[in-house]
């Protein structure tokens, strides 16, 4: 018998903006910070925006969540 997957990785949905902004909320604890942060060039990310970041390859988006999970556990 061979392993079924139900739900193939492909069928995850990429991480939204609405996603990102209430993430980059909690982190931050205040929403007028959080939206500053994504929308502004970011040196860890090679000056590039959180948002835009979110269009781009899924390792261009793991990048975004993982540097707010820094920033959130004060590695950043």
């Amino acid at each position: 018998m061979g392993l079924t997957l139900r739900h193939p990785i492909s069928t995850v949905p990429a991480p939204t903006t609405a996603g990102l902004l209430m993430e980059a909320t909690r982190v931050f604890g205040d929403s007028t910070a959080a939206s500053e942060w994504v929308n502004e060039p970011i040196p860890s990310l090679g000056g590039r925006k959180p948002m835009e970041m979110l269009g781009g390859t899924d390792e261009d988006q793991r990048r975004v969540f993982t540097i707010l999970g820094r920033i959130e556990h004060g590695i950043f």
